[in-house]
């Protein structure tokens, strides 16, 4: 089968757009996550105030970062729990904390968890 010199570069111009289209569609799908420290807190405030806020608050949804401060209830190797009710997990396990110290984390909202009556959060930090 012979092509013409029409058809061969319409096939070729396909060819091309296709290549580009695969290599921005790859790019888009496979970026990096943005990280904890970069992204710009939607709420900021104490854990205990939160959870309030939070039923009536309309910008509080999953996936957005917050910053909550409060007293530390429980440690368990990569987690701390905040007030009770705030439940963080950490990328890195972080430096020593105790029972009782006050701290600042900031980390994505997750959601609430109705059986255990936590917040949870994911990708936390430290910040104080």
């Amino acid at each position: 089968m012979i092509l013409s010199k029409k058809s061969k570069l319409i096939l070729t111009v396909i060819f091309i757009v296709s290549i580009v289209l695969l290599f921005i569609v790859t790019k888009i799908v496979y970026a990096p996550h943005e990280k904890t420290a970069d992204v710009e807190s939607v709420y900021k405030g104490k854990a205990s105030d939160f959870i309030t806020n939070m039923n009536i608050d309309t910008t509080i949804t999953a996936g957005i970062v917050i910053e909550l401060s409060g007293r530390v209830t429980s440690v368990l190797d990569s987690t701390i729990t905040i007030d009770n009710n705030i439940f963080c997990q950490f990328s890195n396990q972080p430096t020593l904390i105790n029972l009782g110290e006050n701290v600042l984390v900031k980390g994505r909202y997750i959601g609430f968890d109705d059986i255990m009556g936590e917040v949870k959060l994911d990708n936390c930090i430290l910040k104080k």
